[in-house]
């Protein structure tokens, strides 16, 4: 019997009950095992040991889950090579499984699964940080770890229910239900309630800073006040600085860039960042000098210039320098100098 009143079942944690977790359960009882570790009494805080344990349990049932739906598509896919497959050794445990991206990898393109993009960077966020505790250690913000955690395990709730348990008999899905499911659904609602009740205690103070208040890098949440100097998320607490551009950049696109702002000429301009503002319509902004822009484009004269301007009636999508015809050839020259020396 566990806190929620609930016992998830003899052939689990009896003592002296044998060994035996299929892969789904495999993955339910890691889950039961985060939300144990994350759940705690009124006014008891999650320590950094919790936090810990949750991280490395909930990454595990991520893997055992995603690589369970593949299996149930074909035992194949979830070898590290599957045209090398044997079943004798799938049967045995006796391979090289894929890892955490390629499982989502296949399971959008051979399965056809519409995994979201935020799901994934979330997925991606937790491996690291499993990684790095895993291999050498992690420093990290208890708070931002935990909204992370909350965001995988919602996913995972999600992905159960979607993909891996709807196929079940009506007596193994009741069971599953009885001795996993509500243990968990419950306590996904008291993560997320941690995380609405910080936010609601920050609304005031981000409401009417909002045009600059954008989504934090370290917990995704909609609190980093760019400021120009401390940059400060007011959920997680870190104080990311001008550094926090490339992170925001990097968190908004795959390939987007930090440009020189044309205002204070530091390496810290981040074009189309969602703002709590308005979340369908995203500005210019620059992380140093705190200024917001609008009307800027990126020269498209030059194919190795990464300029930023204002364009002009001169040359709607060229920046002042291209438009320059003694640096406009230099730089083909060394353009083709580049592509020359591969």
């Amino acid at each position: 019997m566990n806190h929620y009143g609930i016992w998830i079942g003899p052939d689990v944690e009896l003592p002296g009950s044998d060994v035996c977790f299929p892969p789904v359960e495999n993955g339910l009882d890691y889950l039961c095992s985060v939300v144990d570790l994350l759940v705690k009494q009124e006014g008891e805080a999650v320590s950094a040991r919790d936090l810990k344990y949750a991280v490395l349990h909930l990454q595990a049932a991520a893997e055992v889950l995603l690589k369970a739906r593949l299996q149930r598509e074909h035992w194949s896919l979830v070898f590290k090579n599957p045209g090398s497959a044997v079943r004798s050794r799938f049967q045995a445990g006796d391979f090289e499984s894929c890892t955490t991206p390629e499982a989502i990898s296949r399971l959008r393109d051979v399965v056809g699964l519409p995994l979201k993009d935020k799901d994934v960077k979330a997925l991606g966020s937790l491996a690291k940080s499993r990684n790095a505790l895993q291999h050498y250690g992690l420093t990290a913000s208890g708070p931002a770890t935990e909204a992370r955690a909350a965001e995988v395990l919602d996913f995972l709730t999600s992905f159960l229910d979607e993909q891996l348990l709807e196929p079940l008999g009506k007596a193994e899905l009741e069971r599953i239900e009885t001795h996993y499911m509500r243990r968990i659904r419950a306590g996904l609602s008291d993560v997320r309630s941690f995380v609405t009740k910080r936010m609601n205690r920050l609304k005031s103070r981000l409401d009417e800073n909002s045009p600059r208040v954008i989504t934090c890098p370290s917990c995704y949440q909609l609190a980093l006040l760019v400021d120009g100097e401390a940059n400060k998320c007011h959920f997680c607490g870190i104080d990311g600085g001008v550094d926090v551009a490339v992170r925001v950049a990097r968190m908004e696109s795959s390939f987007a860039n930090v440009y020189t702002c044309p205002d204070c000429d530091v390496d810290a301009f981040v074009r189309n960042v969602h703002t709590a503002y308005d979340l369908g319509v995203p500005v210019d902004l620059c992380f140093n000098c705190n200024g917001d822009f609008e009307g800027f484009g990126e020269c498209s004269e030059c194919r190795i210039c990464s300029s930023i301007f204002h364009p002009d009636d001169r040359g709607a999508d060229t920046c002042d320098a291209c438009l320059d015809e003694d640096h406009h050839s230099r730089m083909q020259s060394h353009y083709a100098m580049l592509e020359r020396e591969g």
